[in-house]
């Protein structure tokens, strides 16, 4: 499965349409709610995450970061880790490299 960006969103959409969409087409878009592609392993989404703000490495500002993503999105991956001034635990939202052009190719 490689769908990305639009074709990825329009698949989730469809989805949620028992009304609209064969049942051999719906059993696998509704596969991908949960279960959208990992395109990001967590040493590149560190990499991303420390560039964007300015870190040298993000171990910085955070700790415990999750070697798996919790959630999968269109253009993105959400990643588990915890703050190191505060210990407080956040997800950190990180979007794939490159997926601002790949959306507007969509």
């Amino acid at each position: 499965l490689r769908l990305r960006g639009y074709y990825l969103k329009v698949a989730q959409f469809f989805s949620m349409r028992d009304d609209y969409v064969p049942k051999q087409y719906l059993d696998w878009a509704k596969k991908l709610q949960a279960e959208a592609p990992v395109a990001l392993d967590a040493e590149s989404a560190k990499r991303c995450v420390a560039k964007e703000l300015g870190l040298g490495r993000v171990e910085e500002a955070f700790k415990d970061w999750s070697s798996k993503p919790i959630g999968s999105a269109s253009i993105g991956q959400v990643y588990k880790a915890r703050l190191r001034s505060t210990g407080e635990d956040v997800a950190i939202k990180v979007q794939m490299p490159g997926a601002e052009r790949l959306f507007r190719v969509d």
